[in-house]
């Protein structure tokens, strides 16, 4: 097998973004291999050589593949572009419950920047005329935060609602909701984050702005 010397940064990046992929699957190694359709000693070696070397990196095309994107992208950043699933709203927290089951949905999207092992993103239809978008991309980043001028999705009670924070006065949340830009007030005691818009996309190269 030819060998070739590679810088010890190159490799821990690689080593990264499969174990990153291995935790979103929740599978070992072994798994992994026959899921990206490599020799699982192959891949042994390359998650465990102590000599920090790498192997003739045409035997790492079948993992730039499986992730979409070329070998120097493996080897230069330890979080790779992200693919996230589109999902629908009413999915949301079932997706943050059970992120492995959507792990080869049907509709994936491209972020450039890594958002989140379990990031994913929903469309979202704007009623407002006065809007400057009819139809917006928004990904997602699972968590509970409640910040003020963040588009988050609430729940509240058996409702989700996906709106952007406004203020907070005495324990009230006033929330604008994005579909229709209707401006509605909930207790701050019965709602709950579960996830953070942090990119959005508008335009039809798709391309994501960050909104944080």
């Amino acid at each position: 097998m030819i060998k070739h010397r590679s810088n010890a940064d190159e490799l821990e990046n690689l080593r990264a973004n499969i174990v990153r992929k291995m935790s979103q699957l929740d599978v070992k190694l072994p798994e992994f291999a026959k899921i990206v359709g490599i020799k699982y000693m192959l891949l042994r070696r390359i998650m465990y050589d102590t000599e920090n070397q790498l192997y003739f990196q045409t035997s790492l095309k079948p993992i730039a593949d499986y992730f979409n994107v070329e070998i120097s992208d493996l080897l230069s950043c330890p979080h790779v572009p992200q693919y996230v699933p589109l999902i629908g709203l009413n999915e949301a927290e079932s997706f943050i419950n059970h992120p492995a089951q959507f792990v080869n949905h049907e509709r994936m999207i491209l972020s450039e920047k890594f958002v989140h092992t379990n990031a994913f993103a929903i469309n979202i239809e704007n009623e407002n005329n006065n809007c400057p978008y009819k139809i917006a991309t928004f990904i997602i980043k699972p968590e509970d935060k409640i910040i003020i001028g963040y588009y988050s999705i609430f729940k509240n009670k058996d409702n989700i609602i996906f709106g952007k924070l406004e203020s907070i006065s005495n324990n009230q949340l006033m929330i604008r909701n994005v579909e229709n830009n209707n401006v509605f007030e909930i207790p701050g005691s019965s709602a709950n984050v579960i996830g953070n818009a942090v990119r959005i996309i508008v335009d039809e190269d798709m391309q994501s702005v960050a909104l944080t």
